[in-house]
């Protein structure tokens, strides 16, 4: 009888020994500690749990191993991060095939209000590498997170896609988030890279922002954009880039303000400050570097885009368009010195897009005339995204978030 009890209160204790709560929704368990996360990470029988974060943690000089490395057996609780920080999260070394805090997130997983800062990740794999300082892969929704001064380098001999939020997005959510520092993705085959998510499958990416340096190359094709690296089938909305710099090493690649390639999918009311600057051999766009079978509508790109670029490889809006809707889109003629929006590609279908002077990009005729809707405008069945404030650029208009930090 000793000895049933001796094991039923040692079960009791490694079921119990967070700092509280029973993993239910209404009694989550609590992480108040490095210790707590360490518990999180080795016990699998957890990652169906709730868990409700109660202070900030510090992980400088902790190691904590990823949550869920496999993709066979992934989290699928609920995280409610309250406002509260990871500081100084580190993964240096050899990951598996994802990589991350989470390393696999499943379309059951909800991760709302956590925030990472100085995360570190250097990597280096021989064959396949997800990677993101937040989640490798997520099929989840992350909702209100963030990831800044984020410092990212990956090394893949295959195929490599790294954010600073997400490595690949497939079927999931991201909303409210935002990143800051610097991603960097090498691969010898194909390297994706982006601000907030490398690759993005079948996914929304909304009410977003990043202010990421993002930097890529391969010894054959490379993408990289100030949001997603690579977006396929999914939709971007209402996202903006500032203070960045988007750029590749080699010249089979694509670069982007907000995405490197849009590719089957639908990017509206976006907007760029980055920086676009790809190998002088390859494509630049303010919004997208290449756009196939996609929409682009309504967006804007007021950053600067490297004159090295051929006529045929830059554009406003893409670098080339196939197949596409571009339309209701507007760019910095002085920043850019780019009069086309699109620099080479089928003829796309849509209302004109066009460069704009400096003091022109903040006249509002010009955007109600492309059919932006504004706040305070009503339209059956739309809702605003843009709002007007006198003397500057438009501004996003997202109900229920912080406005967006856009200067003059």
């Amino acid at each position: 009888m000793r000895k049933i009890n001796l094991i039923i209160l040692l079960l009791a204790a490694s079921l119990f020994s967070y700092s509280g709560g029973d993993g239910s929704l209404d009694a989550p368990f609590e992480i108040d500690s490095a210790e707590d996360l360490s518990q999180l990470a080795g016990t699998p029988g957890h990652w169906g749990k709730s868990f409700k974060f109660t202070s900030d943690i510090e992980m400088k000089g902790r190691h904590i191993e990823p949550i869920a490395p496999e993709q066979e057996d992934p989290f699928g609780g609920t995280v409610q991060g309250g406002g509260h920080k990871i500081h100084n999260l580190s993964y240096t070394g050899r990951f598996s095939e994802t990589a991350g805090f989470f390393a696999n997130l499943s379309p059951n997983a909800r991760i709302v209000d956590l925030h990472l800062v100085n995360p570190k990740m250097f990597a280096a794999r021989d064959d396949l590498v997800y990677a993101g300082t937040l989640a490798g892969l997520c099929k989840g929704k992350l909702i209100k997170c963030s990831a800044t001064e984020v410092k990212m380098n990956i090394r893949c001999g295959d195929y490599a896609a790294g954010g600073a939020l997400v490595g690949r997005l497939k079927g999931g959510l991201i909303t409210g988030c935002r990143s800051s520092g610097e991603v960097a993705v090498y691969a010898g085959r194909r390297a994706f890279a982006g601000g907030l998510v490398g690759y993005s499958l079948q996914a929304v990416v909304e009410n977003s922002s990043s202010e990421c340096d993002v930097s890529v190359d391969s010894d054959k094709f490379s993408y990289a954009g100030g949001i997603t690296g690579y977006a396929v089938e999914g939709e971007i909305t209402r996202c903006f880039t500032a203070d960045s710099r988007v750029s590749s090493g080699n010249n089979n690649s694509y670069c982007g303000g907000i995405s490197g390639e849009l590719y089957n999918g639908t990017l509206t009311a976006c907007w760029s400050k980055s920086d676009v600057f790809p190998h002088k051999s390859a494509f630049g766009g303010g919004i997208t570097g290449r756009q196939y079978y996609s929409i682009i509508r309504n967006s804007f790109f007021a950053g600067g885009l490297s004159t090295e670029l051929s006529d045929n490889s830059r554009g406003g809006v893409a670098g080339e368009t196939q197949k596409s809707i571009l339309e209701g889109c507007f760019w910095n003629l002085e920043t850019s010195e780019c009069f086309n929006p699109a620099g080479c590609g089928d003829e796309y279908k849509g209302r004109t897009s066009r460069a704009l002077k400096p003091e022109l990009m903040k006249d509002y005729y010009f955007y109600k005339h492309a059919g932006w809707l504004f706040a305070g405008q009503a339209k059956k069945g739309e809702e605003p995204n843009w709002k007007e404030v006198p003397g500057s650029l438009p501004q996003l208009y997202m109900e229920g978030t912080s406005e967006t930090p856009l200067d003059k």
